[in-house]
């Protein structure tokens, strides 16, 4: 995939701004978020007992796991590999839509509108990569 672009269904997100180390406050390295479908009731309840946040809206719910990166830094909440940190992390960002985030992130992932993203998913279909 292209540097910078992600795609989620059929649309195309391009991330902007820029990770800031002076001004982070290393949210993505101190919790992992995902979106669980609910089967049962009492899923919720399950995740909870077990010290994660839950939000229900629906029938998914968003789970926020406390749990740290091994490379986070606890005293200074930095990372010790940040010049050779992976690139999962170096493209991870917040969306407008996420219910958990740290304000001082100032990377997000934008939808991308118009001619930009009928070429993105063009190349998509051709090629079967961005």
């Amino acid at each position: 995939m292209e540097e910078g672009y992600r795609q989620i269904g059929d649309r195309i997100f391009n991330l902007q701004g820029i990770c800031n180390p002076a001004n982070c406050q290393a949210w993505c390295c101190r919790h992992l978020l995902f979106r669980a479908r609910k089967v049962n009731p009492d899923d919720a309840e399950y995740f909870r007992k077990h010290g994660c946040e839950v939000v229900e809206r629906g029938d998914d719910l968003y789970v926020f796991v406390p749990k740290k990166c091994g490379f986070l830094d606890a005293a200074t909440l930095r990372c010790k590999k940040y010049a050779g940190r992976p690139t999962a992390c170096k493209k991870y960002a917040k969306r407008d839509t996420d219910l958990f985030k740290s304000d001082g992130c100032s990377l997000v992932w934008k939808p991308v509108y118009g001619r930009r993203a009928q070429v993105m998913l063009s190349k998509i279909r051709k090629t079967g990569v961005l």
